[in-house]
């Protein structure tokens, strides 16, 4: 049987060798033992600029700028001398010269044969400009990022899980206070350089991100070898190979130490202004009240506004202190809660009984619009209080003219949900995922909505969850919120 791939091409093969050397993709230059240039195909000629007549004959050295042209003649008649190789079959890069006069690098592999007694040299030419570009670009990113890495104090590392190399950039070094041609980056000396109290807990979060596959994310201390501790963030992510299973980690380290302690000195400063003025303020509040209540005497109507303008902001300034009191005990994990069994349903209805005034001050009503739950719940009575307060009366502040504020209970396998709902203006779309964030509130225009500290959301969340629970929220704008507090129960049913 006869096959196309088995036939034999017609033509000699000079014709093939000519057919290959117009063709190829790469600059192909042949010259005699003068330097002078015998062939020059399409693609040198794309390269140089030149057509293959413009060369012809003329030296090779018109393609290469000084010092290389003024040198060439020398190279090729050492070389015919003494044989001496320092190009040929060896290739190396080069620079070119255009005909526009522009020089370009270029990657330059010379042979030798012999055609009729008569040594020849074939050039094989390849410009590399965008290849030197990219490298440019790559090294101007590389140095880019290790500026940034710097100014951040954030450092990456990649760790080869088998094997247990750690590959750190020079801001980790930096960070820890090593020396690159000393420490020997391993994962055991990575842990031996952590804290001793923290090493557990940074080798838990590591050991688990491998076995589930999932980022991890850590504060800890890290020790230098002067025995100066720092604070960092750490965070990896695991990389997968074809089977799924983890084979190597990414991540990055983030040194905090400076925030931490810029925090701790807000804190203490928070702590000890509020401390000093809620005594003076507790005492004029009580004052105040004593006034308000007639007790000292009656007064008229214009000193009774006065006195009510200053009791109604005395009160807010108290709360404003308690508040910022409290965030500053849950960022420093000082908040401690007296936590009991108590029957939720009586807490609910307390809740709604003194928050009442509050709605009526907005003309708001609030109402229970379920049955009883009948469960018990373990939590502090107070903070339980106060977070039924928080969402309530922003329930009320955001609810319209004449609103109800709805608080129901629902019974779930193990749990109770808690659900304070509006009808009111709604949280915007884009102010999500900050409702729980400290000092921030939803822009409003109706002055109604004004005032409030921002932390109050933030402060009740912490207590929630300290309490075992979970806060969340439901809510399109326009047409009202839910938020839902949900308590594991101690009893699913009570006599």
């Amino acid at each position: 049987m006869n096959s196309t791939h088995n036939k034999k091409p017609e033509g000699s093969p000079a014709q093939y060798s000519r057919a290959v050397f117009e063709n190829a993709l790469d600059g192909m230059i042949v010259i005699d033992e003068m330097g002078l240039i015998q062939s020059f195909n399409p693609a040198a000629e794309d390269v140089f600029g030149y057509s293959a007549k413009e060369v012809m004959g003329k030296n090779v050295k018109m393609l290469m700028p000084e010092p290389f042209h003024g040198a060439h003649d020398g190279y090729l008649k050492n070389y015919l001398q003494t044989g001496e190789r320092k190009i040929i079959g060896i290739g190396r890069e080069v620079t070119g010269l255009r005909k526009d006069g522009s020089e370009f690098p270029l990657d330059l592999a010379v042979s030798e044969f012999t055609v009729s007694d008569q040594r020849m040299f074939l050039g094989i030419v390849r410009d590399i400009s965008e290849r030197h570009a990219a490298e440019r670009d790559l090294i101007r990113s590389r140095e880019n990022l290790k500026a940034a890495q710097r100014i951040t104090h954030l450092g990456s590392w990649h760790w080869e899980i088998e094997s247990g190399h750690l590959t750190w950039s020079d801001e980790i070094y930096r960070i820890f206070d090593m020396d690159p041609e000393k420490f020997e980056s391993t994962y055991e000396n990575f842990i031996h350089a952590i804290h001793p109290d923290d090493r557990a807990s940074v080798e838990a979060a590591i050991s688990a991100s491998v076995e589930n596959k999932a980022p991890y994310s850590i504060e800890h201390r890290v020790v230098r070898p002067d025995g100066e501790i720092r604070i960092v963030h750490e965070q990896g992510e695991v990389e997968l190979d074809e089977a799924g299973n983890s084979f190597c980690m990414n991540g990055s380290v983030l040194d905090i130490t400076e925030h931490k302690e810029a925090e701790r000195l807000k804190n203490e400063f928070v702590s000890t202004v509020s401390h000093e003025l809620r005594t003076p303020l507790t005492s004029i509040h009580g004052s105040l009240a004593l006034l308000v209540s007639g007790a000292v005497g009656d007064l008229d109507e214009k000193k009774k506004k006065l006195i009510d303008v200053a009791y109604s902001s005395s009160d807010r300034l108290i709360r404003l202190i308690n508040d910022l009191l409290d965030a500053e005990k849950f960022g420093s994990g000082k908040m401690t809660l007296d936590i009991r069994a108590y029957d939720i349903d009586p807490l609910i209805d307390q809740a709604i009984s003194l928050n009442q005034a509050y709605g009526e001050k907005y003309n708001v009503s609030i109402k229970r619009t379920d049955g009883a739950a009948r469960v018990r719940v373990a939590v502090d009575h107070d903070r339980f209080a106060q977070v039924m307060a928080n969402i309530i009366s922003n329930a009320c502040k955001f609810s319209h003219e004449a609103g109800v504020v709805e608080v129901a209970t629902q019974t779930l396998p193990g749990k109770v949900k808690i659900s304070i709902t509006d009808h009111g203006v709604g949280i915007d779309k884009s102010f999500h995922k900050k409702i729980f964030q400290q000092f921030t509130q939803a822009d409003a225009s109706d002055h109604r909505r004004a005032g409030g500290t921002g932390l109050g959301l933030s402060i009740s969340k912490s207590i929630v969850e300290q309490m075992g629970g979970k806060i969340t929220f439901v809510s399109e704008q326009g047409k009202g919120s839910t938020f839902s507090l949900e308590f594991p129960v101690l009893d699913t049913q009570l006599g």
